[in-house]
């Protein structure tokens, strides 16, 4: 009798800053869009995706009913729960106060910090990944924690906008916010297996 060749599906996991599906309105979101509803429709992958986001928000609830049969490992917090304004409170604190001794705080939060930990967390349980994207530098800041919690997994980082080149522009003259950026950002990339860049500027 002749083997029967069952080829095991790849397993992807998303995890962008923003849900992102057919109708989203900005131009990150359409090119996070792009690639997983490509994975998602090619029968080689089994796609599983987690954002963090209000339970009323739109494009949310347009990616769940989009991506219907991939996995959603989502945390989604009530619009008008203690949790929301917790978050919203202590994100301020950080991005006006700690944000003089480390300035990534500029661009990424406590909330994305926790979404990435229970997430990686949770998913490793039920459904290990193969490969881990991360997309926007507001989760790519915390490529270690994915690193840590999933060494087996692959990680690629897509870097819709590398953002200390935008720091450098919104303040030109504070040295050290520009340096302590950068260095944090470079130094999460280098979790990575693969970082992807939007245009030749970024690259460079």
């Amino acid at each position: 009798m002749d083997k029967i060749n069952i080829q095991r599906k790849i397993k992807i996991l998303f995890l962008p800053a923003f849900s992102c599906h057919d109708k989203v309105a900005h131009a990150g979101g359409q090119t996070c869009n792009y690639y997983l509803n490509n994975f998602y429709q090619d029968s080689d992958f089994e796609i599983g995706f987690a954002v963090i986001s209000i339970d009323t928000n739109t494009d949310y609830i347009n990616m769940k009913t989009q991506y219907k049969l991939a996995k959603d490992f989502s945390i989604i917090i009530k619009a008008h729960s203690l949790k929301r304004y917790y978050y919203s409170l202590i994100s301020r604190i950080y991005s006006h106060f700690l944000a003089y001794s480390n300035s990534k705080w500029l661009i990424t939060s406590l909330i994305y910090k926790d979404f990435i930990k229970k997430t990686v967390k949770n998913v490793k349980k039920v459904w290990y990944p193969d490969l881990v994207i991360l997309d926007w530098t507001q989760v790519n800041l915390w490529a270690k924690i994915v690193k840590k919690s999933l060494p087996k997994s692959k990680i690629i980082s897509f870097e819709q906008d590398v953002s200390f080149l935008r720091i450098n522009r919104k303040y030109p003259t504070k040295k050290k916010v520009q340096e302590t950026f950068k260095s944090e950002e470079i130094k999460a990339l280098e979790f990575a297996d693969l970082v992807i860049v939007s245009n030749q500027k970024d690259k460079s």
